[in-house]
């Protein structure tokens, strides 16, 4: 993954000094989509 668990707090506090607005929840959705998401892709490609 191009973004670890451990590293979303800081894209989730970059993104708030940038905007100026808190988006953690929408962040964490789009997240854990494009794990779901992979782990489907992964998992068909076998």
């Amino acid at each position: 993954m191009a973004v670890s668990s451990i590293q979303k707090g800081d894209v989730a506090d970059y993104d708030e000094l940038s905007t100026h607005t808190r988006r953690e929840g929408s962040l964490n959705t789009f997240y854990s989509c494009f794990v779901k998401m992979a782990i489907t892709l992964g998992a068909g490609i076998r």
